[in-house]
């Protein structure tokens, strides 16, 4: 069934087509109209993906209550690849909740954009990378699942900050673009 947004008490809408007939059973009309019973909604996406429908949707969703794009969501995908991966996906949340502005720096990195505000994850081990956590403590070590935002991007000195979860910060130079989606 496809998603129409967000109704403004914040229910969600639903497609369907209110037909009418004449007393032989005969179609007059046919209108598409939205309800917020999931159970009444008769309209299928055919033919064509749904995917950008679904993340406008979310889009309004989190806005409708209040979500903090960054800490509230988590999309888990199975692939990279493909409309429903990851490179796809993060693509489309990052033009939802972290746009392009003048003040935010970013780098490209083959077909993908880093903007300063990104919620990044690692998905390669790297026990060298150094890290200071908020009570100055030191250690090493980066690893496949740490989550963070990246913070600062240096292009003179070609290296960015990530502040991750766990309240380590670190200094990573450009080639770790690599290691993070």
């Amino acid at each position: 069934k496809e998603y129409a947004g967000v109704a403004e008490d914040g229910q969600s809408l639903w497609y369907y087509d209110d037909v009418k007939t004449d007393d032989n059973g005969n179609e007059i009309s046919r209108e598409r109209k939205t309800t917020t019973k999931y159970a009444d909604a008769d309209y299928y996406v055919t033919g064509e993906s749904s995917i950008a429908d679904f993340f406008g949707g979310i889009g309004t969703t989190i806005k409708a209550y209040g979500f903090d794009g960054l800490s509230d969501i988590q999309i888990i995908c199975p692939t990279r690849k493909g409309e429903a991966g990851t490179v796809s996906l993060n693509a489309l949340m990052q033009g939802i909740l972290n746009p392009p502005a003048v003040n935010k720096f970013e780098h490209k990195v083959g077909e993908t954009v880093f903007r300063i505000g990104d919620k990044i994850m690692a998905v390669r081990n790297n026990y060298d990378i150094e890290w200071q956590d908020d009570d100055g403590h030191r250690g090493c070590g980066i690893f496949n699942g740490d989550i963070g935002i990246i913070t600062e991007i240096d292009k003179g000195e070609q290296s960015f900050t990530v502040k991750f979860d766990d309240g380590r910060c670190a200094l990573l130079d450009y080639s770790s673009f690599d290691d993070i989606e």
